[in-house]
Formats: C-alpha cells, structure tokens, sequence
C-alpha cells in the first residue's frame, strides 16, 4: 500500500481510476482526469487540470498511467495538507474569530513569538500584504504573505 494515502483512499482512487479504464491497460485517456477528479468530489480548475495532465503524460501520448494518477493525487493531497496548516496558522493570528487579522492582532501574535516589531513594521507589512485594502489581512491576505500567492 501507499504509505502517502489511507488504505480507504487508495482504494477509492482505484475504484475511480477503473471506471474509466474500460480497456483494463492499466492507463486513461487524459481528457478522463477531470472525470474522475470530479467523481473523487474534487474540481479543479481548468489551468490545474492541464497542469496535472502535462505532468502525468510525460511521453505525451495521451495516456495517464495509474502509477501517475497515483502521483497527481499525491501532489493535491500535498496541497491541501498545506493548505490547512496555512489555515491554522491563520487561526492563531486571528484572536477575535472574525476572518481578519487586524493589525493589533497581527503585532500582538509577533511579540509572543519573540519578534521584536514596531508599529510602523506592522502598517508596513499589512499596507504590502492587504490585497484589498481594508486595513486587515483577509486569508486570502495572509496565504498571499505566507506563500508569495493564492491558491484556490
């Protein structure tokens, strides 16, 4: 087994991975990925699809092996494990609950963990950071900070 996946989640990408492997060859056309992505409850995008699809079809002859489903569903269980940590760090920054990081929270958290800051590096950091410009850093703000981007 897999150590990456719980015996429940590799069976249940197998299963998937089947459905669509009508010719038992072990192999999928690429344009059933988003099929069985969807079929897992996942939906990507259409640019995060093409991407999976351009790394799993490495000899580019259409056909995605399961040994690289495996691995593409490696990379967006990846994802989402950072994805959550990003959330609980969030969490710890976010004192009242309220979706926002305002900028006493923000330099309250910072002195706790021993960083020595001063209410102008806290505005300045927030004015970079504040992508929509309401004085506090939204999730999507802080994902930003944390990770140079956003992912959806």
């Amino acid at each position: 087994m897999n150590k990456t996946f719980t015996k429940i989640q590799e069976n249940e990408y197998k299963e998937a991975f089947q459905l669509y492997d009508r010719t038992e060859t072990n192999h999928i056309h690429y344009t059933q990925l988003g099929e069985i992505l969807y079929t897992l409850g996942q939906s990507p995008s259409d640019a995060e699809l093409q991407d999976m699809i351009n790394e799993a079809d490495y000899d580019e002859n259409g056909l995605i092996s399961y040994s690289g489903f495996l691995n593409i569903m490696k990379q967006r269980q990846r994802g989402r494990d950072e994805m959550d940590e990003l959330k609980e760090a969030f969490a710890v920054f976010d004192n009242n609950k309220d979706d926002n990081i305002s900028p006493e929270e923000l330099k309250m958290v910072m002195i706790k963990l021993g960083e020595d800051v001063d209410q102008n590096e806290i505005d300045e950091l927030v004015a970079q950071y504040d992508l929509d410009k309401d004085g506090q850093l939204s999730f999507k703000d802080f994902q930003y900070m944390m990770l140079g981007k956003i992912e959806t």
